[in-house]
C-alpha cells in the first residue's frame, strides 16, 4: 500500500473518531442549553468564546495548522450555538 492510500485510511479512521467526539460534544451542548434556558442566560458569550479559542490554539503543535484549527473551532462553536437556539426554541 502506498502513502496516499495509507493517508486515506488514516483520515477515514480519524473521521470516525471525530464523529464519536462530535456526538459527545453535542450531548454536552444539550446540557448547556438547558442550563442557559433555565437561568435566562444568553447563548453567545463573547468573552468565553475568545478565552476558549485562545486556550484551544495552544493544543496545536504545528503552528502552520493554527489558523485552520481556529476556523474549525469557530465552526464548531457556530454549530453549537445554532443547536442551542433550536433546543431553546423548542422549550418555549
Amino acid at each position: 500500500m502506498d502513502k496516499f492510500e495509507e493517508a486515506r485510511i488514516t483520515i477515514t479512521g480519524i473521521d470516525r473518531q471525530i464523529a464519536i467526539l462530535f456526538e459527545k460534544r453535542m450531548d454536552a451542548v444539550k446540557i448547556i442549553a438547558d442550563f442557559k434556558n433555565k437561568h435566562g442566560l444568553q447563548i453567545f458569550d463573547q468573552q468565553r468564546e475568545h478565552s476558549l479559542l485562545a486556550k484551544n490554539m495552544e493544543y496545536i503543535n504545528n503552528k502552520d495548522y493554527v489558523p485552520y484549527y481556529q476556523q474549525f473551532q469557530q465552526n464548531m462553536m457556530e454549530i453549537s450555538k445554532s443547536f442551542q437556539e433550536k433546543l431553546m426554541e423548542e422549550k418555549q
